[in-house]
């Protein structure tokens, strides 16, 4: 709490040229909010900003699947959930199948768990899906359909934190609320010059307080989405196409030739190792595929057999993890080539392992799908099968 409180002065502060970027606030100062300046003595001109910004998004802004001139607020929340760690390309045909199969929030909370996950499939960050499938189930059912219109009330709905609900706010409902994602972090670290890393809370806490200082009280959904759109093709990480920028002009960081340098780039964290075995086992023209657990990696996707790697022999790994009715009637066990996942933060290498058997009854969380149908797997998994 004490680092948010530090945050806002210092905000304020810099909003009102009493301190530099990297300078400590002084606390003993009153200074009002930004929303009731008009001008900073750090020479952004906040009016300005706001006129020019969404004069470029007017003849600019990018034509996404999601984005309507009369927005519908489920159609909004579902983009939101889709784009969190997800680029726009990624998104935007799993957004017009997914919205195809579940037109409105009844349909998608009258859906079964396996349903929602299969369509959500290769997107990737699969807790999303079950979070995305019970706040639809909270909305249709404790609120006939009508999603939350207030920050406060969306922040209620299972996966939808500050940035979410102010997005979904501001464009369904117009409510004048700030956001905060990574392109809009570094357009405001730009324009305010701000060199503290963004990784850290307490410049969190100063970019919130400036986003909330710069949103307009009208058309504030479409100058959130200005601002995205501005981080997302002109105000790039690396190459950041400045001659074309329309606020070029308020920009403190250009202006100290600061661009190059804003944001700071935090060390990437080198990714894990996990080293798994994975089964392809066929019997007349089908895979069978086993349910996991609702917890962690992949959660409640259907997936190829797996287990960690442990040194054990192949043998051993069947009778671990297939059912013993497969076991029985196995065949001879061939190795394939290897196959290498990337996610997040691990590297996931398979050793890949491919058998036929009898198609025989299975037990509970295992299925026979048909092998050459589009099967509801994680991308990894679907990465097996495309290379056998």
């Amino acid at each position: 709490m004490q680092g948010y409180v530090e945050s806002r002065f210092q905000a304020r502060a810099l909003l009102n040229g009493q301190v530099g970027a990297n300078t400590s606030t002084a606390h003993n100062v009153y200074m009002p909010t930004a929303r009731h300046r008009t001008r900073t003595s750090c020479n952004v001109d906040i009016p300005r900003l706001r006129r020019r910004l969404l004069k470029w998004y007017d003849r600019n802004r990018r034509d996404l699947p999601w984005r309507s001139d009369r927005p519908d607020p489920y159609a909004v929340w579902l983009s939101e959930m889709m784009l969190q760690q997800t680029q726009t390309a990624t998104v935007a045909p799993y957004y017009a199948k997914f919205l195809e199969a579940f037109p409105d929030v009844f349909a998608l909370a009258a859906a079964s768990r396996e349903d929602v996950l299969a369509m959500w499939a290769g997107l990737g960050y699969y807790r999303r899906a079950h979070n995305l499938h019970d706040a639809a189930k909270m909305v249709a059912e404790l609120f006939d359909g009508a999603f939350p219109d207030t920050v406060d009330g969306l922040m209620k709905l299972p996966g939808v934190g500050r940035y979410s609900a102010g997005a979904i706010a501001s464009i369904a409902f117009g409510v004048s609320a700030p956001i905060l994602d990574g392109n809009v972090k570094r357009v405001l670290a730009r324009i305010f010059a701000i060199q503290a890393s963004p990784s850290e809370s307490q410049t969190v806490g100063t970019l919130w307080s400036l986003s909330e200082s710069v949103i307009p009280k009208k058309r504030c959904g479409d100058f959130n989405q200005a601002l995205m759109d501005l981080g997302a093709t002109v105000c790039n990480p690396k190459s950041p196409i400045c001659n074309t920028c329309p606020l070029a002009g308020e920009c403190l960081a250009k202006q100290r030739n600061l661009v190059d340098v804003i944001p700071t780039v935090r060390k990437r964290i080198k990714p894990k190792h996990l080293d798994l075995t994975a089964l392809v086992i066929e019997a007349k023209g089908h895979v069978l595929l086993h349910q996991r657990d609702n917890s962690g990696l992949w959660a409640g996707m259907w997936e190829l057999p797996n287990v960690e790697a442990n040194g054990e022999s192949i043998d051993s790994v069947c009778a671990k993890i297939l059912p013993a009715s497969i076991c029985k009637s196995l065949g001879e066990i061939g190795r394939s080539r290897g196959v290498q996942h990337q996610l997040t933060h691990r590297t996931v290498r398979f050793n890949v392992y491919r058998a036929s058997c009898n198609k025989t009854r299975l037990p509970k969380a295992y299925q026979w799908a048909k092998r050459d149908e589009a099967l509801p797997l994680p991308k990894a998994f679907q990465k097996i099968l495309s290379a056998v």
